[in-house]
């Protein structure tokens, strides 16, 4: 008898688990069966119970709920200060089709396991609405909020100075303390906000950020300070020696302890100002079939930025010990060029392989000074093969500083006087002289319009202009040697000619004459009223041009082969003679 019971109760046991198994299974059958089409029970959208609705019915209800809340700005306070950010402006919107999905899909999507969705089912979901925004136009918002807000910290700072004796002492500020608003707070904030539909204002709060105010710090830190009154470091590099004053040194102490690593990196950048310098290629003139050396090659040197700075920290340290006086031997590198003084032979400069002319005939006495000059950087060029030639590069800062004079240039579709007129007569002759030699050019632009200059003995949409750092004119060196740029200035006939030396490969260039056609005249001449000149002068500041559309064809063969095949195009505007007219007193 007690057999059976105990078979019995065996039984009944397996019986009830069997069932516990299979209730995730039969649950997930009987909710998938009722549910295909509905939503499952427990899912809500801020907190709106959406179970057994179909996606349609809870995208009504979650609509409902977006017009109800009547939320379409952002209001943040601070203080007696109010700023509304409108939603529109921000070009946000609301997603509600979204989270009516999102809604629908719980508790079916295919990578959940059964136990997962059984588990899910029974805890539900609460879901929040979906939203865009341009967070970068937020972001701005709220950059632009925290900028009127924020209070910059002013740091301690030490500084040796002299009493009205003349003696030297160290004067302390403990500086101050900052506030800052918590961008990445209020943006997350915000989000929330939107996310759960409340619109509320929203206090904004600044975060206190402590400057070193601790006078035990600041004292300490004086004394030290006094302790290396009257003592120096001693710089050396190569024949040169300077001197780090105690003014200097006593800057360089951190209020924590030691000395300040950033004021000791950015001293040993500032240095590297004053030594870096690239290695120098050899610079070569052409005589008589030979280049001999005009300009030699230099090597370059690099200041070791993170070797100094340990240097400095040591010698600071052996200052604040005992000593007064420490030598730091500035530690550089050396880099070789790529075209040494000795390779002047064998560079493969063998014969003329392109020349371009052009014509400056009544050019100012400045413009013919700025033609000359940057001639003359051009003039030695050494360009290996392979290697891309920039003009902007090569002629480097055009500015008064580097010797240029003031002459007519076109900038922002006007003619005005500016540093370097003229360098675009040189890029124009030197894109001739490349035109004629056949190699690939990178870069090219027109001028805005017809300057007569390029026009003189020439025919017409053969130019390029340059401004630093665009437009640039820039062409690659694709022949087997070496190419050396010369430059010839004849001021006597206004004539400016560049030859491009090099080895032939047998290449020969076609260009076509020009086409020119939508000819447009030039408006009318302007007079602008001018109270800086006396009345009755008349000054002119630009000059008349017609307008067209301009092409060539350049086309480059080797044998059989075609290297080169190009039609260059120019749109030159229209341009109108302005004048000056004086209205001032006499």
């Amino acid at each position: 008898m007690i057999q059976k019971v105990g078979k019995c109760l065996q039984a009944l046991t397996i019986i009830i688990v069997l069932i516990l198994l299979s209730y995730p299974l039969l649950t997930a059958v009987y909710y998938n069966l009722v549910f295909k089409n509905k939503i499952y029970p427990k899912v809500f959208v801020l907190n709106i119970d959406m179970g057994s609705k179909t996606k349609s019915q809870a995208l009504n209800l979650i609509k409902n709920k977006v017009q109800e809340s009547n939320f379409n700005t952002i209001v943040l306070n601070y203080q007696n200060q109010q700023w509304q950010l409108d939603l529109n402006s921000l070009q946000f919107n609301w997603l509600p089709e979204k989270t009516a999905d999102k809604a629908f899909l719980f508790g079916k999507q295919k990578e959940l396991n059964i136990l997962e969705k059984w588990k899910l089912w029974q805890q539900g979901k609460n879901f929040s609405l979906d939203w865009e925004i341009n967070h970068n136009l937020l972001n701005q918002h709220i950059a632009t909020i925290a900028s009127k807000l924020n209070v910059p910290v002013v740091p301690p700072t030490i500084d040796l100075v002299l009493d009205q004796t003349g003696k030297k002492i160290i004067e302390v500020n403990p500086g101050r303390s900052g506030k800052e608003l918590n961008q990445k707070n209020i943006i997350n904030t915000i989000s929330n906000q939107l996310s759960n539909l409340e619109n509320n204002p929203l206090e904004l709060a600044l975060i206190d950020i402590y400057a070193v105010e601790d006078p035990e710090k600041l004292a300490e830190t004086k004394t030290r300070a006094e302790n290396l009154i009257d003592k120096k470091i001693k710089l050396e590099f190569n024949n040169e020696v300077w001197f780090l004053e105690d003014k200097e040194i006593v800057n360089f102490l951190n209020f924590e302890e030691g000395f300040n690593e950033v004021k000791i990196a950015s001293y040993t950048a500032q240095l590297a100002k004053f030594i870096d310098q690239p290695p120098q290629n050899a610079l070569f003139n052409f005589n008589q079939g030979r280049v001999t050396e005009f300009k030699p090659a230099q090597d370059g040197q690099t200041l070791d930025q993170k070797k100094a700075q340990l240097l400095l920290q040591e010698a600071l340290l052996g200052l604040e010990k005992e000593n007064n006086l420490a030598t730091v031997s500035i530690p550089v590198n050396i880099t070789k060029p790529q075209i040494a003084t000795q390779d002047v032979n064998n560079l493969g400069i063998k014969e003329i392989i392109g020349t371009g002319e052009s014509w400056f005939k009544g050019s100012i006495a400045s413009r013919i000074h700025n033609v000359r000059l940057a001639s003359q950087k051009l003039n030695g060029v050494l360009i290996p093969p392979g290697q891309t030639f920039s003009f902007n590069q090569t002629i480097g800062d055009i500015s008064l500083q580097t010797g240029y004079q003031q002459a007519y240039i076109i900038q922002n579709g006007r003619t005005i006087l500016g540093d370097g007129g003229g360098v675009c007569q040189v890029s124009t002759t030197l894109f001739r002289a490349v035109l004629d030699a056949g190699l690939e050019i990178e870069e090219r632009q027109a001028h805005a319009y017809r300057v007569s200059y390029y026009e003189q003995n020439y025919q017409v949409g053969v130019d390029a202009t340059v401004f630093s750092p665009k437009p640039d004119f820039v062409f690659k060196n694709d022949t087997p040697g070496h190419i050396l740029i010369q430059s010839f200035m004849d001021e006597t006939n206004s004539k400016l000619t560049f030859i491009l030396y090099g080895t032939w490969d047998g290449r020969e260039t076609t260009l076509s004459a020009s086409r020119i056609w939508d000819q447009i005249p030039p408006p009318p001449d302007l007079y602008q009223d001018d109270p800086t000149l006396p009345q009755g002068i008349i000054k002119q500041i630009d000059w008349k041009a017609w307008g067209a559309k301009v092409s060539f064809d350049w086309k480059v063969v080797r044998g059989n082969e075609v290297l080169q095949e190009q039609t260059f195009s120019s749109y030159y505007k229209p341009w109108q003679a302005i004048y000056l007219k004086g209205t001032g007193s006499q």
